[in-house]
């Protein structure tokens, strides 16, 4: 169940009971979910991890860039917190300032290089055993075309920018919070505002309407989201400014009122 700690107990107590020893639990959430704007419990899902001899394996993709102390993902918590040591990347190429920070073994966090960080492909953060592993045994990692050289510079160049510049990341926190004041009919604590409408035809239909008003914003239906969670999908960017997110929300209302009358 969604974000439910006992739950995940439950099952990983079922699980743990019946085991092997030569099989592997993994426990896989994201950070932040990208249809309902929420956050998974990764402290306790950590803790969780460890009691059952698991891997907890965290898709950052939408958290990357935007959150943790240097914007690495609400991840970078649990190497602060549980035993991971940030080492000066400088030690190993004094031409970069970005840091390389150790994260708990048991743990795997995959970032997208694209949305926040404004690049391309996708980071793999693990124990160095784990890394091995996939280099010598992922197919999609072998049989695919390496990525050039210049990516993994504009990936690094990211990564530095991210850590010298946390206005960036600050302005869209901001934004979060005063969005949170002018749209009455949804509630978020990141960028991914849900504004569940219900009914697919409905959710089209005011979609429609805002793009024909300039603004681009979908509709997203089931399967995607559940039977009867139909919504709109808003996604704040620094690239707005608090006066199109409030011309952005009084023109939502009236879609929405209109279709109340």
């Amino acid at each position: 169940a969604h974000n439910d700690l006992e739950a995940f107990e439950v099952a990983l107590k079922k699980t743990s009971a019946t085991r092997n020893e030569e099989s592997q639990i993994w426990v896989a959430v994201e950070s932040l979910y990208s249809m309902d704007g929420d956050f998974a419990p990764l402290g306790e899902l950590q803790n969780l991890a460890l009691k059952y001899d698991a891997f907890l394996i965290v898709d950052e993709a939408h958290a990357t860039g935007i959150f943790g102390p240097t914007g690495r993902g609400m991840s970078e918590h649990l190497s602060l917190q549980n035993g991971g040591v940030e080492i000066p990347h400088s030690a190993q190429n004094e031409q970069s300032t970005t840091s390389i920070l150790c994260q708990p073994e048991n743990v795997i966090t995959l970032h997208t290089c694209g949305k926040a960080m404004g690049v391309s492909g996708g980071l793999v953060c693990a124990s160095k055993a784990i890394i091995e592993t996939m280099i010598n045994t992922a197919r999609p990692f072998i049989y695919s075309t390496a990525p050039p050289p210049l990516q993994a510079l504009l990936v690094q160049k990211s990564l530095e920018i991210l850590a010298e510049e946390p206005q960036r990341r600050e302005q869209l926190l901001l934004l979060i919070e005063y969005s949170n004041t002018i749209f009455s009919v949804s509630k978020t604590e990141s960028q991914i505002i849900p504004i569940i409408l219900g009914d697919d035809a409905h959710a089209v239909e005011v979609a429609t309407k805002l793009q024909n008003e300039g603004y681009d914003v979908r509709a997203i239906r089931p399967p995607t989201v559940p039977e009867g969670t139909a919504r709109l999908r808003v996604s704040l960017s620094t690239y707005l400014g608090e006066k199109t997110l409030s011309d952005f929300a009084e023109f939502l209302t009236l879609c929405l009122e209109k279709k109340a009358a």
